[in-house]
Order: structure tokens, then sequence, then C-alpha cells
């Protein structure tokens, strides 16, 4: 293998295409975004095929091929750090407790029969003792 073939490694460009077409038809899911980042990180085939052409390589070829290694790995860390953006983005929103157990008094509330006033001053002792 020499330097133009590590160039022309297809998974980086494929990472990228399959990437951008999720996100075209439906937003990629925790799991998908997971695997793209093992795939990132499980892909060292490079490495081992340019620390080969190094072995025979010398001035200005093994200048080339480091970087060639160098700029993959730096785009590599880029797709990771995308990567890690859209998973953030698709961690679900955690509410505030007392919010949420706002909420579920003020829907308790509404379905009982209590007069509105007593319903009010529950709400109001809640609202009180939460804050």
């Amino acid at each position: 293998m020499n330097v133009k073939d590590i160039l022309n490694q297809t998974s980086q460009k494929e990472l990228v295409q399959e990437t951008a077409a999720a996100g075209t038809d439906a937003e990629p899911d925790m799991s998908y975004i997971i695997r793209k980042i093992d795939q990132i990180m499980d892909d060292s085939r490079y490495i081992r095929d340019a620390l080969g052409q190094l072995e025979h390589a010398e001035g200005d070829t093994a200048m080339a091929i480091s970087n060639v290694v160098e700029n993959r790995e730096r785009t590599n860390q880029c797709m990771i750090a995308l990567l890690q953006k859209m998973l953030e983005a698709t961690k679900p929103q955690t509410k505030d407790t007392g919010v949420t157990k706002l909420e579920i008094i003020q829907n308790l509330l509404s379905s009982s029969d209590m007069d509105d006033e007593y319903k009010c001053e529950i709400l109001t002792q809640v609202i009180q003792r939460i804050l």
C-alpha cells in the first residue's frame, strides 16, 4: 500500500456520507451515533498500514505518510466531536424535579371534585414548599 492508497481509504468517506444521509430523512438516534463513534475508534488499519510504509520510506515520502496519518487523526477527532454534540442533542432533556412535582399535583387537583378556592390554596402551599 502506498500513500495514494492510504488517502483513498473509504471508511472515512462512508462515515461522512452515512452521517449526512441519516440527517436528511430522520435524526440519528443514540445507538447510531454510538456505533459511529465506536467505528472511528476501532478503525486503526490505516495506522498499521502507514507504519508498514514508513519502514521502507525515506525523506519526503516518509513525511507525506506522516502528514496523512496526522490529518486523518485530526479528521477523526473532528468527527468524534461532531458525533458527541449530536449525541448530547439526542439525550432526553430532564425537567426540574420541582416543576415535575408541581405538574403532577396540578393534574391531580384538576381531576378532583374540590372547589377551586381549595385547589388554589393547595397549589399555593405546594409552590411555597417547593421553592
